[in-house]
């Protein structure tokens, strides 16, 4: 063996270190069953309101603002919007949290001075609360479609996958940055949390974006969740192609560009000041 190679030894692999979080996160919200249970029945409770919301405006006419939308109707522009955003604030507040959560328990030391390299550390942290946002999406468009018959025959499957994979990566940038400013202020990151709340609002989850007056609509665009539920749903609903939703597209990948750059820029700044004036122990 050589000095190189014994060096490497006891560096967890990143499946390693994303199992470990996974397997706490897990074992953690296990323990809770009383709030699994609730956050089950909300689930369930919201589906059930969306249908009885969209019942009550009625279906999609040739004037409606989502008839171009294609299939969508009320119910189904409604669905994807509540998706959209549940899986957005679950994200864009993941590694907020995680942080903040390290930092009052003083485990925050410890989990960075393990042998499992910084970046994978930060990169699993806020794997559980990700993944638990991710099969709450999932159901809730599930129960959608399995209870009032949502329908996504003219879904482009393709044009689909690319939308939701660049809006993963452009929520994650985002989660990066709320992560550096807890880092820096060692308190619950308002910047994402108020960007959540902003980007729910005039992000198109309950009516369209093209909507709101033309500055609004254009400061929607800046942030990823409008175009993501703009390119999900005339994908989903209308069998939008790439040329369709090439702007959208392109507006996911420059904010996933220069949001991750810039939120790995800067958490590992924060992460460099932390250790330099020893207040990755504190809070």
């Amino acid at each position: 063996m050589t000095p190189r190679d014994a060096g490497r030894v006891g560096t967890p692999s990143l499946a390693a270190v994303a199992w470990a979080f996974l397997r706490r996160d897990l074992a953690i919200a296990a323990s809770y069953r009383a709030t699994f249970a609730l956050r089950t029945l909300a689930l369930v409770v919201s589906v059930v309101m969306l249908a009885y919301m969209a019942r009550f405006v009625g279906a999609s006419a040739a004037s409606s603002p989502v008839a171009r939308y294609g299939d969508a109707g009320f119910l189904g522009f409604w669905l994807v919007g509540v998706v959209g955003a549940e899986l957005f604030y679950a994200m864009a507040t993941a590694l907020s949290s995680a942080v903040r959560r390290a930092q009052v328990e003083g485990t925050l030391d410890a989990m960075l001075s393990t042998p499992a390299p910084a970046a994978y550390v930060v990169l699993c942290a806020p794997l559980g609360t990700i993944v638990v946002g991710v099969v709450r999406a999932a159901a809730t468009l599930a129960l959608g479609t399995a209870l009032y018959g949502v329908s996504f025959r003219a879904a482009h499957l393709p044009v689909v996958a690319v939308a939701v994979g660049l809006a993963v990566v452009a929520f994650a940038a985002l989660t990066v940055l709320g992560g550096a400013v807890t880092m820096w202020l060692r308190r619950t990151d308002p910047l994402t949390y108020g960007l959540a709340a902003f980007g729910a609002v005039i992000g198109g989850v309950l009516f369209p974006v093209n909507l709101l007056p033309g500055g609004v609509a254009a400061v929607a665009y800046a942030f990823p969740l409008a175009p993501a539920l703009e390119a999900v749903r005339l994908a989903a609903f209308a069998g939008a192609g790439f040329a369709d939703v090439a702007r959208e597209l392109g507006a996911l990948a420059a904010f996933a560009a220069v949001g991750g750059g810039c939120g790995a820029w800067l958490f590992a700044g924060a992460l460099r000041r932390a250790r330099v004036t020893g207040s990755l122990s504190h809070y």
